[in-house]
């Protein structure tokens, strides 16, 4: 089974991959979803959220108010590195953990691939997979994707699209970079040719 990693700055096409990798035979998961998990009422991480940003940042049923704490991420390099300091490690747990469970199924996938934002270097988060895939789009046509997918003002969709500069997803030694930036079906072609080479070496 190979472990891949499917990296990229928001809007650049992840999700459209990971649905594409699940199609062709694929065991995915999101670390957004891992997030949510770990963040949900009653989870360790969400109470440290809450005792590291304070209490307005819990709603009234108990869950985490993620829209506000986002606001505040993408406004603060402070509070965004102390938000990282808490999910990153917990999330790269939860992937170690999700792989070594399908590593020891009788019949594993042949790819388990992980949506990922970035590959934190100080956490040593590329050793985790074999492969990593890098979706690329013209950042005008990801400013769009935002603006429409997330109801975002431009201004605020533009400050997204700076602070993710300053990160350098980018930055994650990648095996494959996938140009996203055309239309699906060319984007479907790229993802077949390049899972064709990957399962040729698949154990």
């Amino acid at each position: 089974m190979i472990a891949l990693a499917v990296v990229g700055p928001i809007a650049s096409g992840k999700s459209t991959v990971l649905g594409l990798l699940r199609e062709l035979g694929a065991e995915t998961c999101s670390a957004d979803d891992l997030a949510h998990e770990l963040t949900a009422p009653g989870q360790p991480a969400l109470e440290e959220i809450i005792a590291q940003f304070g209490g307005s940042y819990r709603r009234e049923d108990g869950s985490l108010d993620r829209a506000a704490l986002a606001e505040l991420i993408f406004r603060s390099t402070d509070a965004r590195e102390r938000l990282e300091g808490i999910l990153h490690p917990a999330i790269l747990v939860r992937i170690g953990a999700w792989l070594t469970a399908l590593r020891a199924r009788p019949d594993p996938p042949p790819v388990a691939a992980v949506e990922v934002l970035r590959l934190p270097r100080h956490l040593r988060a590329r050793e985790t997979f074999d492969v990593v895939w890098l979706c690329n789009a013209p950042e005008a046509l990801r400013l769009r994707r935002l603006i429409e997918r997330d109801a975002l003002p431009e201004d605020e969709a533009r400050r997204r699209l700076a602070v993710q500069r300053e990160q350098q997803v980018e930055d994650c030694d990648p095996d494959l970079v996938l140009d996203a930036g055309g239309t699906l079906e060319a984007l479907a072609a790229q993802v077949r040719n390049a899972w064709s080479r990957l399962t040729d070496r698949s154990p």
